[in-house]
């Protein structure tokens, strides 16, 4: 065998190996900066408009006809209206769905109530699976560049028939018969700039019968570097690398997600707890009218037989049976908003099959409100889940653009082998030919470039294309997040301030409803006549009452509502319910 030994090609091969290990495939940013500067312009845009505004401070008023009663008269209407009047006031639902006529209830804060919901509920569940989902797969990009062990066994046996041999009597045909048992070893590892090493180990024994050599049988062995590397297209991290990026932004999508359910389920959970309070409220309101048409119409019988009419006492009847209708009407609005509250709980202690009603202990309230459109417009960009989703859908877009752009490369391919041969064929011939590979004696060297450009290269740039107006969409996308979000926020301030308001003015038409009705009972008292027109005046007042007083907790339910709304809207309702959220 020739001797072919030129360890000089072995620092190259080290230094291609390093080159391809640490280097990435550079590309152009001044279009990344640019589209960098152009969303953070938009985005200080934005909150400049807003940054000139006042605090903004709602404070409570106390109606002027409130302030024109003296204090006796204030008395005796708070003792027939508004939610003071109400203290100790029983709840009757009547029976339940499983036959008892005695209610359970269970009390429950509002706090109470989104932590459950938080904690439980069946849709927020589903978005926490999300990121767990997306972790393995990030686990499965990162797996491509995992280091594989690998084996291979051929055993070969063939038998060639041969012409005779030239001479005379040589007429018979021979065989030559020839083994060859293969097996090879070694490991490879792709690598993050789109080659590959390897590094394998091969030994063979070989017999030929008749043989050319002087021996029938001998040992080949060798030890192979070999490195494969793209120079131009699919070459750097930054183009290897783009799925397991693309996945590690999806996570983090999974987990704005998440969060963006925890708000929903949060907001959601606090307007079913308000609705249930007005439920609660209209029940009473609507029993105590009841209770007071019967109380009417016992007075109207007992004086039958002095200035009172059948046709008043018909009339009144009638009016009773209205009003209990809305009265067994209340009852299934508090069972049904009690019910779609342990919905959205989904707590193991409540079930939604369960006939036990919920009891909030929360009261509606009409505090000041101080509020900054700056503060909550930065606030919100900062904090909302969909602005950052928005982010998240840009950086996958330039990633995929990224890639585009090196696949308009040409195909340029390394690929450079060194080979460690041995031979071994006498006595011990496998330690033989092991001990000539350590020798460095008989060495192969092979070096070759390939290379490819699609004329036209049409695929490949009208893929780039593609990623370009998908990433100005993204872009475009980001923008009307922005306004979008800006939007929200200023909707929900309105909301809660009108609300705050309404608060106020239906106090006062609550108030004045009521004083309406203190001044029909004192004339009552003071011996009025039950005329038709004075009963129907006086009916007609405590039903007014009964609507003014709902009208009232409506306005104080959907405060809470808009305050909740509103801290959703800004991305800190469940920071503002004590709820800490770490990702997932």
């Amino acid at each position: 065998m020739p001797h072919c030994r030129q360890p000089s090609l072995g620092i190259p091969f080290i230094a291609l190996t390093v080159l391809a290990a640490g280097c990435a495939q550079p590309f152009e940013a001044a279009s990344e900066r640019a589209l960098r500067d152009r969303l953070q312009d938009r985005h200080h845009a934005l909150e400049e408009a807003a940054r000139g505004a006042q605090r903004v401070r709602v404070a409570r008023t106390q109606p002027a006809v409130r302030y024109s009663m003296e204090k006796d008269r204030r008395e005796r209407i708070a003792a027939i209206s508004g939610p003071d009047s109400y203290e100790g006031a029983s709840l009757e639902l009547g029976p339940d769905l499983l036959g008892r006529e005695e209610n359970q209830t269970v009390a429950l804060t509002l706090r109470e109530a989104v932590h459950k919901a938080v904690q439980n509920n069946l849709d927020a569940e589903v978005a926490r699976l999300r990121p767990a989902i997306n972790r393995t797969r990030i686990r499965q990009a990162e797996a491509a560049f995992d280091a594989a062990l690998f084996a291979n066994l051929n055993l070969r046996r063939t038998e060639d028939p041969q012409p005779p041999p030239s001479g005379p009597g040589l007429d018979t045909f021979s065989t030559t018969v020839q083994e060859r048992d293969q097996v090879t070893a070694g490991i490879r590892k792709p690598l993050t700039t789109g080659g590959q090493i390897r590094v394998q180990s091969q030994f063979s024994r070989n017999a030929r019968d008749p043989s050319f050599f002087s021996v029938n049988e001998w040992y080949e062995s060798n030890i192979e570097l070999q490195l494969q590397q793209p120079l131009l297209r699919n070459f750097g991290e930054s183009v290897n690398r783009a799925q397991i990026e693309l996945r590690e932004n999806a996570r983090a999508e999974s987990v704005t997600q998440l969060r963006q359910q925890l708000l929903t389920t949060a907001a959601d959970t606090e307007e079913a707890y308000w609705d249930l309070v007005l439920a609660r409220r209209r029940l009473k309101i609507q029993t105590r009218l009841l209770e007071r048409t019967r109380e009417d119409r016992k007075r109207l019988e007992e004086r039958i037989e002095f200035d009172v009419s059948p046709v008043q006492i018909t009339e009144a009847k009638s009016l009773e049976a209205e009003r209990l209708e809305r009265v067994i009407i209340a009852r299934q609005r508090v069972r049904q908003a009690s019910d779609e509250l342990k919905r959205l709980m989904h707590a193991d202690d409540l079930p939604v099959s369960g006939e036990t009603v919920i009891e909030p202990t929360d009261e509606p309230v009409d505090a000041d409100l101080n509020f900054h459109l700056f503060d909550a417009i930065r606030t919100a960009i900062r904090r909302r889940p969909a602005v950052e989703n928005a982010l998240l859908q840009i950086e996958d877009a330039s990633i995929r653009k990224r890639v585009a752009e090196n696949q308009r490369l040409p195909r340029l391919d390394l690929q450079a082998t060194m080979r460690f041969n041995g031979v071994g064929f006498q006595g011990d011939e496998l330690e033989n030919s092991y001990d000539k590979v350590t020798e460095g004696d008989f060495v192969d060297t092979i070096v070759g470039l390939q290379f490819e450009l699609p004329l036209g290269n049409r695929e490949a740039e009208a893929r780039l294309r593609q990623r370009q107006l998908e990433r100005q969409a993204r872009a475009a996308q980001y923008e009307r997040t922005l306004r979008q979000v800006v939007v929200d926020v200023k909707n929900a301030l309105r909301r809660m301030r009108a609300a705050h308001k309404r608060i106020s003015s239906t106090r006062a038409s609550r108030q004045a409803a009521a004083d309406n009705l203190r001044a029909i009972r004192e004339q009552e008292q003071a011996g009025q006549s039950l005329t038709p027109e004075f009963l129907d005046l006086k009916l007609r007042r405590q039903g007014a009452l009964a609507q003014a007083e709902i009208r009232e907790v409506r306005a104080k339910t959907d405060y809470h509502i808009a305050l909740a709304q509103l801290y959703r809207a800004m991305g800190t309702l469940l920071e503002r319910n004590g709820v800490a959220f770490g990702g997932a």
